[in-house]
């Protein structure tokens, strides 16, 4: 299974990004268009799904890396929502669900 992504804008200004399937360094540009489209909107809040990730490697987790900080050069707040095993076996300690504090946000 290769990587899908949803896009849902909400009212109050943020931008549910949710990911499917499996994410690596195979995906990553897949990765990155799902990652524009969701702060093309210029959103305030962009919140990051990955429960739906069923595999994830260590590519994948540096790829997503660049979710904090692309929303960070647009001052938009980062937070992930929720995660799958697959990606909570491999996340950094600080980079876990809720609002990603730095070293994860930077």
């Amino acid at each position: 299974m290769t990587l899908s992504f949803e896009v849902h804008r909400h009212a109050a200004g943020s931008v549910l990004l949710r990911l499917h399937g499996e994410l690596g360094r195979g995906e990553a540009a897949i990765f990155h268009r799902a990652l524009s489209t969701a702060l093309a909107a210029m959103p305030s809040e962009l919140l990051l799904d990955l429960s739906m990730v069923t595999s994830v490697d260590v590519d994948g987790i540096g790829v997503l890396m660049a979710a904090p900080r692309a929303a960070d050069q647009l001052n938009c707040r980062f937070a992930l929502t929720a995660v799958s095993p697959a990606v909570d076996r491999l996340l950094p300690p600080d980079c876990r669900v809720g609002t990603v504090p730095p070293p994860c946000n930077r």
